[in-house]
């Protein structure tokens, strides 16, 4: 006859990966513990939920000792637990904790302030990891047979404005009640204390800190013709850029003042001509003069080539690619878009550009602020995860142009 088993707790091979049961709660002898999501707790992009605060895992050799239970009643007695993740073979224990501070070659789990307790409660756990990459107790990958729990703690005094005005991460995402959690990246706390801590002291933006330069490349050679349009556009790009540069307000950055980081932007990747021309043939079915020379200015090969690298070699003399000297193969954070189709050398249409331009993009990795606006292809988050469709019509032009008039006072 069969025999009716119990799940072992925190585990539910029937849950499918994802989100769908988030907010499932169990117990532990201490504390509750809430289901953040059938999959890794180290979510985040490019999965589709954005990370938060930064997580540290502490966890042993894989060992049928770790039961789920086990691994409950540990993350209840340790003051910095936040969260475990367990898994469908119930010997695996991994210990979710904020922002671990490196120490050396290793980290502070053992010697801070909870450090008895750590130490005779994880001997030999040796795999304590600061991850590189964005990781959070609010965020699950999807997989499944493994499950992120988040500690519940009472949060009733340290409301989420209150954290955030102090800018320091939600008091749920940490692990001392009524506590915010430790300074957002890029900040310290005023008084000197370690950021990495649940505090309720303000943390301002570290200064010491050299932003890193945020890189657009220009995709297509189009830009910085002396055709009045093609100037129009690029006064447009650079009057935005003058606009993050002068902190305007939201009228023109449409991002809250005191939310922005002042990195700088640099605007490289111009291309002065990519070159191709069209046979007489073709000159002729497109009804151009065929005793002209028609260059191709929105090729979908200057697209590709801008998001590659930013560099100056062989192959950016060859074509006139106007590039900095640089010593190593620097990829721009993101390129912008091609050309139109309504002059005579841009003489394909967005989509037919912008297509091969966004796959490579994909490939990549490196996201595409594309002119396609109309097309419905470009829609699919699937297929075009890193093209944004950009509708030009909706720029304040005038503004922007103003702010890159009056910096340069033509």
């Amino acid at each position: 006859r069969l025999v009716a088993t119990q799940n072992p707790i925190g585990i539910n091979p029937d849950w499918p990966a994802g989100l769908g049961n988030v907010g499932e709660v169990i117990s532990s002898p201490i504390h509750d513990y809430y289901l953040v999501g059938v999959g890794l707790c180290r979510g985040g992009p490019p999965g589709g939920l954005f990370a938060t605060a930064l997580v540290s895992y502490v966890r042993p050799a894989q060992s049928p000792e770790y039961t789920s239970d086990k691994c409950l009643e540990i993350c209840d007695t340790l003051a910095r637990c936040a969260g475990v993740e367990l898994r469908n073979s119930n010997d695996w224990c991994e210990l979710q904790v904020p922002i671990l501070k490196v120490v050396g070659d290793g980290t502070d789990w053992g010697t801070g302030a909870d450090a008895a307790n750590e130490v005779a409660l994880t001997p030999g756990w040796t795999e304590v990891v600061v991850p590189s990459s964005p990781a959070a107790l609010t965020t699950a990958a999807e997989r499944s047979g493994f499950y992120c729990w988040r500690k519940v703690v009472d949060c009733t005094a340290a409301p989420e404005d209150l954290c955030e005005d102090l800018k320091r991460y939600p008091c749920q995402e940490s692990y001392t009640p009524n506590v915010c959690g430790p300074c957002q990246p890029l900040h310290i706390p005023e008084d000197g204390s370690d950021g990495n801590l649940p505090g309720t002291v303000q943390c301002n933006r570290d200064q010491s800190i050299t932003l890193p330069t945020l890189k657009l490349a220009l995709a297509s050679p189009w830009y910085g013709g002396q055709i009045r349009e093609e100037t129009w556009y690029l006064a447009v790009i650079y009057g935005i850029k003058k606009a993050w540069e002068d902190n305007e307000g939201e009228d023109l950055i449409p991002i809250p003042v005191d939310r922005r980081m002042p990195f700088p932007i640099n605007i490289t990747g111009h291309t002065e001509a990519w070159d191709f021309t069209l046979p007489e043939a073709r000159l002729a079915a497109l009804g151009l003069d065929t005793s002209s020379d028609h260059r191709i200015e929105n090729h979908p090969m200057s697209g590709i080539r801008a998001m590659s690298c930013l560099k100056q070699d062989g192959y950016t003399t060859a074509y006139r690619l106007n590039e900095p000297p640089d010593a190593g193969r620097t990829r721009p954070h993101a390129i912008i878009g091609s050309t139109s189709d309504n002059t005579g050398s841009g003489w394909q249409s967005h989509e037919t550009i912008d297509l091969p331009v966004s796959h490579t993009a994909t490939f990549m990795e490196t996201p595409v602020l594309g002119w396609s606006f109309t097309s419905k292809e470009f829609t699919s988050e699937e297929n075009h995860r890193y093209y944004m469709r950009i509708n030009r019509v909706g720029l304040k032009y005038e503004a922007a142009l103003g702010g890159l008039l009056q910096n340069w006072g033509v």
